[in-house]
């Protein structure tokens, strides 16, 4: 990034046009240093914008893959609720976590009194 140094003192509302500017050890006018100074902004602003849109469209594929998986998810939900096979889930140590109506009706349970099986 280039700094810019004044040669000659500012008016306190302003710059006088005669004003030097030095950037890159150019010494250059005030209104050049602005144009160039406007530009490398421009640049900078169309590269933020490029990255966002980017990261926008990324954000989007993201939250509709959620979409997609959370549907997938309570779709079997359905179906493990709905078949008449046995069906539960379990935690690393072997403790029921879920089983299926199907299931209690198997092994003669409820919801209620499922804990501690």
């Amino acid at each position: 990034m280039y700094g810019l140094i004044a040669l000659s003192n500012p008016v306190i509302l302003g710059l006088h046009a005669s004003t030097h500017w030095v950037i890159a050890g150019v010494a250059i006018s005030t209104a050049a240093a602005f144009i160039l100074w406007n530009q490398r902004l421009r640049v900078a602003d169309r590269r933020l914008a490029a990255e966002l849109e980017a990261k926008n469209h990324a954000l989007i594929a993201e939250q509709a893959l959620r979409q997609q998986t959370s549907a997938e998810a309570k779709r079997l939900a359905q179906i493990f609720e709905a078949t008449t096979d046995f069906v539960s889930t379990c935690d690393a140590s072997g403790g029921l976590q879920w089983m299926n109506p199907a299931g209690l009706v198997l092994v003669g349970r409820t919801y209620e009194n499922l804990s501690g099986t």
